[in-house]
């Protein structure tokens, strides 16, 4: 990246639909990424450690198998879905995790772009 990217209170996060202003706050523009690494091999415990011991968020591709699960509040339930054919991709950071007791469901935490 040329010139960096701004900060959330810069330029906040709208969940609509609309047009990127990023030109606006072209003044703001001060972090820059200077180093990438792939983690591999990327099993579950392995991501976990590197968000909690380097207070990263890890940026990944969501492979969406089926549509219908995405629902409006942006909760993609996967379960047996693996061998069907990718219907969509989705770059996210993920941020963290959890556990939901009731559903015995584990869960990652992401921020879509």
């Amino acid at each position: 990246m040329e010139k960096g990217v701004v900060t959330e209170f810069e330029y906040p996060y709208t969940a609509k639909k609309g047009i990127c202003h990023a030109r606006r706050y072209r003044k703001y523009y001060h972090v820059k990424i200077k180093d990438y690494c792939a983690i591999c091999p990327h099993t579950v415990p392995i991501l976990k450690s590197f968000i909690y011991h380097y207070k990263r968020p890890l940026t990944t591709i969501l492979h969406i198998r089926n549509l219908k699960a995405y629902n409006r509040i942006g909760i993609y339930a996967v379960e047996d879905d693996f061998g069907k054919k990718v219907q969509h991709q989705q770059v996210v950071n993920i941020v963290g995790w959890g556990y939901h007791h009731r559903g015995n469901i584990s869960y990652w935490i992401v921020k879509n772009s």
